[in-house]
């Protein structure tokens, strides 16, 4: 850990004698902090996984719904709502999912379907 830490440092020093542009600077900075903290390692998630932890069991029915290629007005009728309460789920799903359309749901559904 001491070697770790000194090797960081000299290689901060190689660009604060202030005549290094700012862009060195900056990157040397970044990799003292990755060196000494480490990147943040994004967990392998499936699709599925998101959809099962982040939306709750109603807006699971509207996007499982959405992807089957149900409009608004259909899933409001099928699970007993308002059509406005519908096009809510279904907003709060995408946002949820980082989808723009309904029509990604099917494409991000058969992708996780495929990685099991």
């Amino acid at each position: 850990m001491a070697q770790r830490k000194k090797d960081l440092s000299m290689r901060a020093a190689r660009f604060s004698d202030g005549a290094a542009p700012a862009a060195s600077l900056t990157d040397a900075l970044r990799a003292l902090a990755n060196g000494l903290f480490g990147k943040k390692k994004r967990s392998p998630t499936s699709p599925q996984e998101i959809a099962d932890y982040y939306l709750t069991l109603r807006e699971r029915e509207v996007a499982y719904l959405a992807a089957l290629g149900f409009s608004d007005t259909e899933i409001a009728d099928a699970l007993g709502m308002t059509f406005q309460t519908a096009r809510a789920h279904l907003r709060s799903v995408l946002t949820k999912m980082d989808l723009q359309d309904p029509r990604d749901l099917c494409a991000y559904f058969l992708d996780s379907n495929t990685d099991s």
